[in-house]
């Protein structure tokens, strides 16, 4: 696969551009129509979902996917694409954010870890996509079992939006690094920035129906508001919660089975009611939609429950080889202190420090030889990388 994203890299100086200026329907009849946010950093994880919904899509619809990205290249679009090579009834496009990004200063919003600003593009689905009546939207990091258009065809009437409760806050499970203390200051938290008063009614935005006209009811700048305040715990998850709190449809657990719950959590068992129990303890049943929160991730794990769903897709896709590659890579640069094991997301750092460092040089140049907004965006991605060079030096020297 090296060699062929070499020659996919060579050719992008002349190819065209792969991204749409504006979002129509790409269908006139039976159309479902779905949605996603990506950078650089996931566009081979949203190859796997993306790998799981055609697997299980169906002659009788015609799917409109389409991926809000501001930072993909040209050979990265080719990838996804050809995913969906000769297929009539699936239209893949990209839409560039930059222009948001740059309007509402997106990029200057609350991340963490593994959470990007690209995470808040669906806030923007309902100006986007004024010319739809409805969307799903799915997060990269899960997997579809069922056909999507059984989702997508559920009627939610006249709510906003459908979700599934988040299982972990609904429920108020702990689990490592997220205690009892933790949870109350969550709950005061979410009160105090945004006004969400009850925590079991809190969803989970990874899987949403969107009503477009109903969406955009709630007006844009209310919810970049609310954005601009929360800079904690879920970041826009806590924003479309705040925004739908109390007018949202329901939507069944096994379209959003949120798979850390059934190893990260001691005594989920004890918490969960039968059929939510259910989904995580029956081996005969297998939820619609694997999503993979947190932290861990199957791509590194694969010896947890529902990871095994996920390489089953994986093969499919054009970065199977370099999912196998980085897997062993992990396994063998496993360093202990204190009689911990470093994270993934850790051992990845470490090894990507060097190419890192180039990236730095690289953007510290581009923001002395560019001028205006690509001056200012440069000099921003130069500061965020010179901080998180930082921070993996000082955890080179703790390993």
């Amino acid at each position: 696969m090296q060699k062929y994203e070499k020659e996919l890299r060579r050719t992008d100086i002349e190819a065209n551009n792969l991204d749409e200026e504006n979002i129509f329907p790409a269908f006139e009849k039976n159309s479902i129509n779905l949605v996603f946010s990506a950078d650089e950093t996931y566009i081979s994880y949203l190859a796997v979902a993306i790998a799981s919904i055609i697997e299980n899509s169906s002659l009788k619809y015609n799917y409109d996917v389409v991926i809000l990205h501001q930072t993909l290249q040209d050979y990265q679009k080719r990838f996804i694409l050809s995913l969906a090579e000769n297929v009539s009834n699936i239209s893949i496009r990209f839409f560039n954010m930059e222009m948001y990004v740059e309007k509402y200063s997106v990029d200057s919003l609350g991340t963490f870890n593994h959470i990007t600003f690209s995470t808040y593009f669906r806030l923007f689905i309902g100006k986007i996509f004024s010319q739809y009546s409805k969307i799903l939207y799915l997060d990269c990091d899960l997997v579809v079992n069922k056909d999507i258009a059984e989702l997508f065809n559920i009627d939610i009437g006249k709510y906003p939006v459908a979700a599934a409760k988040d299982t972990i806050v609904c429920n108020s499970l702990t689990c490592p690094g997220f205690d009892e203390k933790v949870w109350n200051d969550f709950k005061k938290y979410m009160n105090d920035s945004s006004g969400f008063r009850d925590i079991t009614n809190y969803f989970n935005s990874g899987v949403m129906i969107i009503n477009i006209a109903k969406y955009n009811e709630v007006k844009l700048e209310y919810l970049l508001d609310v954005a601009k305040k929360n800079n904690r715990y879920f970041l826009d998850q806590n924003v479309m919660n705040a925004a739908f709190e109390n007018n949202y449809y329901l939507l069944p657990p096994t379209w959003n089975l949120q798979w850390h719950v059934g190893f990260l959590v001691r005594d989920f068992k004890q918490r969960l009611l039968p059929e939510l129990l259910d989904l995580y303890e029956n081996s005969e049943v297998m939820p619609n939609i694997i999503h993979y929160t947190s932290h861990i991730k199957p791509w590194n794990n694969p010896h947890h429950t529902f990871a095994d769903i996920w390489w089953k897709y994986a093969r499919k896709t054009p970065f199977y080889e370099t999912f196998v590659s980085d897997l062993c890579k992990y396994n063998l640069i496993t360093t202990e202190k204190h009689g911990e094991i470093l994270g993934t997301a850790d051992l990845k750092n470490i090894m990507d420090f060097n190419k890192h460092k180039m990236r730095y040089i690289r953007y510290s140049i581009l923001s002395v030889i560019t001028f205006g907004k690509y001056r200012k965006t440069y000099e921003q991605k130069k500061q965020k990388m010179k901080k998180h060079l930082e921070e993996v030096k000082h955890l080179i020297k703790k390993a």
